[in-house]
């Protein structure tokens, strides 16, 4: 109340299937939501709060692959088959997903403030293996500008679309490019055990403009999360990124070298394998948050089979990971971390060696992406417990929100009321207004909702206080000439 909100673009995903895109064309037209549902459109929705057209639908986009599935919506027939469905039911069939994927925006701003060109990039997540790119530099007049399926030369490896398709600027490039993992290989990891892989095993790079395929860099398994993007340099274009897979690696691809910024050495390399063993595997569905320190970056990850969420026996973890490479891609690339190089958190700081990691508890995974801020590091975990024989509510399981103070410091955690997944914390500042002797002030506040709270709520915001408090100096001067 009395301010405004600004939240920090999240490179983050989320417990939810589809994730909106929010665009402010500014003006008159102010705020478009873009998202994909399961009913198999894509909408664009009015975000005004008050006036003419405030919250109303603008339009719908079907995917043309997926509208033969739109019958059975309309019929509500066949029915879903769940473990719960009646025997009485005829011929259940599985659940059909549609157009429920992430959804990137590249939006082009002159120097007088005006949008010029905004182009929205939709996965389709269990819906397919396809990624649509539309122009909506007008709202309320879509356009098709491309798609790039299997079936396309080079895309033979993109799996079900999960993977943000990140808009970013890197050196060698006058166009924008599209950075993404290739997804999900649904027939690999579904199953017990799980199988090869035949799919999603890269991080893709696209001219985001015509959807040409720049580079595929291979990954060991799929990598159905966001992909980590950095501009280490501080230069405004993305230089490195960090990639993880459904096989528990992290990986680092680079997109400069000391000499070249030629897609064709660009590079990849794993940076840590933490898998776990052979009979309980640890996989990352969500992307890593990084810090960048003076002389290494962290990469914090969480592990956890968001595919198989009553899994008793699991035995995650978090990480915090060093990469101690702050140039350009190592000459001799570096062996691969694991845990055996990394320390247990015991609660002592350290920031020497690989780096380190918390177990969790059997069957506690890790169901959302890390946010830090402030020098310290939230994520959430949910276990999946037996339910009450005493109780008629639904058991959700456990849910546990952590607050890590950065690098490798002991976590505080938090049991949340009602259990169930938590989603991905979200941080930023809020604008205050107050008034001084009838003067109006304004007053930038940071805020977290995610974090451990007195209503033991996951959508809960907070104040954030520093992890430590900064160290004063007494700085000394004189002017020349007047000493």
């Amino acid at each position: 109340p009395g301010g405004t909100t600004t939240i920090r673009p999240s490179v983050h995903g989320d417990v939810l299937h589809s994730r909106p895109a929010v665009v402010n064309y500014g003006g008159s037209t102010g705020v478009i939501l873009f998202y994909g549902a399961n009913d198999g459109l894509l909408r664009a929705v009015n975000g005004k709060q008050t006036g003419a057209g405030a919250g109303e639908e603008l339009w719908g986009f079907a995917a043309e692959e997926r509208l033969g599935k739109l019958k059975r919506l309309r019929d509500n027939s066949p029915a879903i088959r769940l473990s719960t469905t009646p025997s009485t039911i005829t011929e259940p069939k599985p659940r059909d997903y549609l157009m429920d994927g992430p959804i990137g925006v590249y939006q082009k701003i002159n120097g007088a403030g005006v949008t010029e060109k905004v182009h929205i990039y939709a996965g389709m997540r269990r819906g397919g293996r396809l990624l649509y790119a539309l122009d909506v530099t007008d709202p309320a007049a879509p356009k098709f500008k491309w798609k790039r399926t299997p079936t396309d030369t080079g895309f033979g490896v993109l799996g079900q679309t999960w993977s943000e398709p990140k808009v970013a600027f890197v050196k060698g490039r006058a166009n924008p490019v599209v950075i993404m993992g290739a997804g999900y290989d649904a027939v690999a990891e579904d199953v017990t055990p799980r199988g090869a892989t035949t799919m999603g095993n890269a991080v893709l790079v696209l001219d985001a403009l015509d959807g040409t395929l720049l580079r595929s860099l291979p990954t060991t398994r799929s990598v159905a999360a966001d992909v980590t993007l950095m501009d280490v340099n501080v230069d405004g274009k993305i230089d490195r990124a960090y990639a993880v897979d459904v096989g528990g690696n992290v990986y680092r691809v680079d997109f400069e070298t000391p000499t070249s910024t030629d897609a064709a050495d660009w590079s990849i390399y794993k940076l840590a394998a933490l898998q776990g063993t052979a009979t309980s595997t640890r996989k990352f569905f969500y992307p890593p948050d990084v810090v960048m320190a003076p002389t290494f970056v962290a990469v914090l990850v969480g592990s956890g089979d968001r595919e198989k969420p009553l899994n008793e026996t699991s035995t995650d973890a978090f990480f915090t990971v060093f990469d101690r490479s702050m140039g350009f891609k190592p000459t001799v690339t570096p062996a691969a971390i694991t845990p055996s190089t990394m320390t247990v958190i015991n609660g002592t700081s350290t920031a020497t060696g690989d780096g380190c990691y918390m177990d969790l508890e059997s069957g506690e995974k890790v169901i959302n992406a890390p946010v830090t801020s402030l020098g310290v590091t939230y994520f959430g975990t949910n276990k999946p417990v037996a339910p009450s024989t005493n109780s008629c509510l639904s058991n959700l399981g456990r849910a546990k929100i952590y607050a890590a103070p950065v690098f490798c410091k002991l976590t505080t955690d938090q049991i949340l009321t009602g259990g169930g997944l938590p989603p991905s914390p979200v941080t930023g500042i809020v604008a205050v207004e107050y008034q001084i002797n009838g003067v109006t002030q304004t007053k930038n506040v940071p805020f977290i909702i995610g974090a451990p709270n007195a209503k033991r709520s996951g959508i809960e915001g907070s104040k954030i206080k520093p992890s430590a408090t900064p160290v004063r100096r007494k700085n000394y001067w004189y002017i020349e000439g007047q000493k």
